[in-house]
């Protein structure tokens, strides 16, 4: 079955490759809950194997097989493509220096027991630095996920004030555990904090290859507001892009079923 030296390259192709996709997927997914996330794309890398084993017999299944993998790789690399563009696209953000903003927004992110990590910090003080151009309320958003001793907004809360914003001007939002219930949620605190049948000015603050999602749901969720990037680290710079490609993906499938998420 062996015997045949290019067959067998075909197959340790296909194995290294799977074990290297495999690597590659649960470093990306490291940290998230979604274990469906994982199982598929472990389906997705065997169908792969199976592919490049490149086996010529006449068996319907086989030739189904690849057929099925060739369309799921084009449609990937196209999909990969478009996002990445649309990421890239919105880096900069939208912020406007003549624009008086109400409210400023600073998206969570996961933190080591108490500590800011640096990734999150670069947002803080991208709020800090447009806060003291022109103080308004700073709404800062984070529940408590998995190695975190409080939620994220508490430590964010506890870092703008160190920085020297007063208390008074901090609204934490402890709930939310996504991108999407983050701007759920903020729209609820706005919605009760602000002056009925008005419309906010309203600046979120996160990293740059954070922003086309921000900008996606908040449309979703009927926000009028301008968005202003941090800098991201180079050492997660990496991960933190090819985790937000599945991110987009598993929010705009949320929102194709379940509709806007306007409160």
């Amino acid at each position: 079955m062996y015997g045949n030296p290019k067959k067998l390259g075909k197959i340790l192709i296909g194995i290294v490759t799977t074990i290297l996709m495999l690597i590659i997927n649960f470093w990306v997914f490291s940290s998230f809950p979604q274990t469906i996330i994982k199982v598929s794309f472990l389906v997705f890398d065997l169908t792969i194997f199976v592919f490049l084993r490149n086996y010529r017999g006449k068996h319907f299944i086989n030739k189904i097989l690849k057929k099925t993998t060739q369309y799921i790789i084009i449609v990937t690399l196209i999909s990969v493509a478009i996002i990445s563009i649309l990421i890239i696209g919105n880096f900069k953000g939208t912020y406007q220096n003549d624009v008086k903003y109400d409210f400023i927004v600073i998206m969570g992110d996961a933190i080591h027991g108490k500590e800011i990590p640096v990734r999150l910090a670069n947002r803080l003080d991208k709020g800090i630095e447009v806060y003291f151009k022109d103080p308004v309320t700073i709404i800062v958003t984070g529940g408590k996920g998995p190695g975190e001793e409080i939620p994220e907004s508490e430590a964010m809360r506890a870092y703008l004030i160190k920085a020297g914003i007063p208390q008074s001007d901090i609204i934490t939002e402890r709930e939310s555990d996504s991108t999407q219930q983050n701007i759920s949620n903020v729209l609820a605190i706005i919605t009760y904090t602000f002056e009925k049948n008005t419309k906010p000015n309203i600046l979120i603050v996160s990293s740059d290859y954070h922003l086309f999602r921000i900008k996606f749901l908040a449309l979703d969720a009927g926000l009028k507001f301008d968005t202003i990037s941090s800098e991201t680290p180079r050492n997660v710079f990496l991960k933190a892009f090819v985790r937000e490609w599945f991110g987009i993906i598993k929010d705009f499938v949320y929102v194709l079923f379940n509709g806007s998420s306007t409160i």
